[in-house]
Protein backbone atom coordinates (compact mmCIF):
# COMPACT_ATOMS: atom_id res chain seq x y z
CA UNK A 1 0.00 0.00 0.00
CA UNK A 2 2.82 2.26 -0.20
CA UNK A 3 1.97 4.12 -3.19
CA UNK A 4 -1.32 4.69 -2.24
CA UNK A 5 0.00 6.05 0.88
CA UNK A 6 2.18 8.46 -1.78
CA UNK A 7 -1.20 9.42 -3.69
CA UNK A 8 -2.88 10.50 -0.46
CA UNK A 9 -0.28 12.24 0.81
CA UNK A 10 0.34 14.31 -2.86
CA UNK A 11 -3.96 14.40 -2.81
CA UNK A 12 -3.57 16.12 1.15
CA UNK A 13 -1.03 18.46 -0.41
CA UNK A 14 -2.86 19.84 -3.27
CA UNK A 15 -6.34 20.09 -1.81
CA UNK A 16 -4.96 21.91 2.07
CA UNK A 17 -1.66 23.42 1.19
CA UNK A 18 -3.16 26.81 1.10
CA UNK A 19 -4.83 26.73 4.61
CA UNK A 20 -1.92 25.78 6.30
CA UNK A 21 0.23 28.38 5.73
CA UNK A 22 1.18 30.34 9.11
CA UNK A 23 -1.14 33.36 9.30
CA UNK A 24 -1.17 36.01 11.94
CA UNK A 25 -2.99 34.22 14.78
CA UNK A 26 -0.84 31.31 14.88
CA UNK A 27 1.61 33.24 17.61
CA UNK A 28 -1.10 33.98 19.66
CA UNK A 29 -2.61 30.33 19.76
CA UNK A 30 1.17 29.18 20.31
CA UNK A 31 1.56 31.42 23.34
CA UNK A 32 -2.23 30.58 24.98
CA UNK A 33 -1.07 26.61 24.35
CA UNK A 34 -4.32 26.54 21.90
CA UNK A 35 -6.03 27.13 25.10
CA UNK A 36 -5.44 23.84 26.33
CA UNK A 37 -4.78 25.17 29.92
CA UNK A 38 -8.21 27.74 29.92
CA UNK A 39 -12.02 26.20 29.67
CA UNK A 40 -13.09 29.70 29.44
CA UNK A 41 -11.07 30.92 26.08
CA UNK A 42 -9.61 29.53 23.11
CA UNK A 43 -7.63 32.11 21.35
CA UNK A 44 -8.93 33.31 17.58
CA UNK A 45 -7.78 30.73 14.83
CA UNK A 46 -8.57 30.88 11.20
CA UNK A 47 -9.80 27.59 9.29
CA UNK A 48 -7.26 25.48 10.96
CA UNK A 49 -5.27 26.45 13.83
CA UNK A 50 -1.92 26.00 14.64
CA UNK A 51 -2.26 22.82 16.13
CA UNK A 52 -3.64 20.97 13.10
CA UNK A 53 -1.05 23.21 11.03
CA UNK A 54 1.71 21.64 12.64
CA UNK A 55 0.04 18.25 12.30
CA UNK A 56 -0.91 18.67 8.30
CA UNK A 57 2.71 19.83 7.80
CA UNK A 58 4.10 16.50 10.21
CA UNK A 59 2.36 14.34 7.85
CA UNK A 60 3.54 15.96 4.67
CA UNK A 61 7.11 15.67 5.58
CA UNK A 62 7.24 12.81 7.57
CA UNK A 63 5.28 10.75 4.78
CA UNK A 64 7.31 12.39 2.36
CA UNK A 65 10.64 11.23 4.33
CA UNK A 66 9.08 7.63 4.55
CA UNK A 67 8.04 7.51 1.31
CA UNK A 68 11.91 8.66 0.31
CA UNK A 69 13.33 5.95 2.30
CA UNK A 70 10.63 3.04 1.47
CA UNK A 71 11.09 3.25 -2.01
CA UNK A 72 14.68 2.71 -1.81
CA UNK A 73 14.17 -0.06 0.43
CA UNK A 74 11.77 -1.78 -1.86
CA UNK A 75 14.19 -1.03 -4.83
CA UNK A 76 17.43 -1.91 -2.88
CA UNK A 77 20.94 -0.80 -4.34
CA UNK A 78 19.50 0.96 -7.01
CA UNK A 79 21.21 4.51 -5.63
CA UNK A 80 22.42 3.48 -2.60
CA UNK A 81 25.33 1.46 -0.82
CA UNK A 82 25.11 -1.38 1.69
CA UNK A 83 25.86 1.24 4.72
CA UNK A 84 23.41 3.54 3.40
CA UNK A 85 20.60 1.04 3.47
CA UNK A 86 21.32 0.35 7.16
CA UNK A 87 21.01 4.19 7.46
CA UNK A 88 17.79 4.30 5.25
CA UNK A 89 16.28 1.54 7.68
CA UNK A 90 17.10 3.08 10.62
CA UNK A 91 15.37 6.65 9.71
CA UNK A 92 12.20 4.86 8.16
CA UNK A 93 11.74 3.08 11.51
CA UNK A 94 12.42 6.09 13.18
CA UNK A 95 10.31 8.47 11.50
CA UNK A 96 7.13 5.69 11.13
CA UNK A 97 7.34 5.88 14.88
CA UNK A 98 7.31 9.50 15.02
CA UNK A 99 4.60 9.63 12.79
CA UNK A 100 2.51 6.79 15.01
CA UNK A 101 2.97 8.68 18.04
CA UNK A 102 1.80 12.28 16.67
CA UNK A 103 -1.21 10.08 14.91
CA UNK A 104 -2.21 8.67 18.49
CA UNK A 105 -2.24 12.16 19.66
CA UNK A 106 -4.34 13.69 17.06
CA UNK A 107 -6.82 10.36 17.25
CA UNK A 108 -6.98 11.59 21.17
CA UNK A 109 -8.21 14.90 20.42
CA UNK A 110 -9.84 14.78 18.10
CA UNK A 111 -11.90 12.14 19.74
CA UNK A 112 -11.96 12.24 23.50
CA UNK A 113 -10.15 15.70 23.97
CA UNK A 114 -12.45 18.29 21.76
CA UNK A 115 -16.33 17.91 22.36
CA UNK A 116 -17.51 18.30 18.89
CA UNK A 117 -14.17 17.41 16.95
CA UNK A 118 -15.20 14.10 16.21
CA UNK A 119 -18.25 15.12 14.49
CA UNK A 120 -16.86 17.73 12.39
CA UNK A 121 -14.10 15.09 10.70
CA UNK A 122 -16.70 12.90 10.50
CA UNK A 123 -19.74 15.45 8.52
CA UNK A 124 -17.13 17.94 7.64
CA UNK A 125 -18.92 20.64 8.79
CA UNK A 126 -19.39 22.18 12.50
CA UNK A 127 -22.05 23.90 14.41
CA UNK A 128 -21.61 28.02 14.19
CA UNK A 129 -21.55 28.46 17.97
CA UNK A 130 -18.72 25.49 18.27
CA UNK A 131 -16.83 27.34 15.31
CA UNK A 132 -17.03 30.96 16.97
CA UNK A 133 -15.85 29.19 20.13
CA UNK A 134 -12.98 27.53 18.66
CA UNK A 135 -12.26 29.15 15.24
CA UNK A 136 -13.39 32.38 15.86
CA UNK A 137 -11.17 34.71 12.99
CA UNK A 138 -12.58 31.53 10.62
CA UNK A 139 -16.63 32.51 11.90
CA UNK A 140 -16.15 36.04 11.83
CA UNK A 141 -14.63 35.71 8.21
CA UNK A 142 -17.79 33.45 7.42
CA UNK A 143 -20.48 35.89 8.46
CA UNK A 144 -18.96 38.77 6.29
CA UNK A 145 -19.11 36.88 3.19
CA UNK A 146 -21.92 37.05 1.07
CA UNK A 147 -24.41 34.01 1.48
CA UNK A 148 -24.26 31.74 -1.24
CA UNK A 149 -28.07 32.26 -3.54
CA UNK A 150 -29.88 29.00 -2.81
CA UNK A 151 -32.18 28.26 -6.36
CA UNK A 152 -35.60 28.25 -6.14
CA UNK A 153 -37.73 25.12 -4.17
CA UNK A 154 -39.53 23.59 -7.08
CA UNK A 155 -43.07 22.68 -5.76
CA UNK A 156 -44.57 19.43 -6.53
CA UNK A 157 -46.86 18.58 -9.50
CA UNK A 158 -50.33 18.36 -8.54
Amino acid sequence: IAFAFMLGLLLMLVLWIRHNFPDRYDAGWIAKGGGLFSDKSHPPAGKFNFGQKAIFWMTILGGAAASFTGVNLMFPFTYFGMQDMQLLQIIHAAVALGMIVVIFGHIYIGTLGIEGAFDAMGTGEVDENWAKHHHSAWAAEDEERPAVPQPPQQQPAE
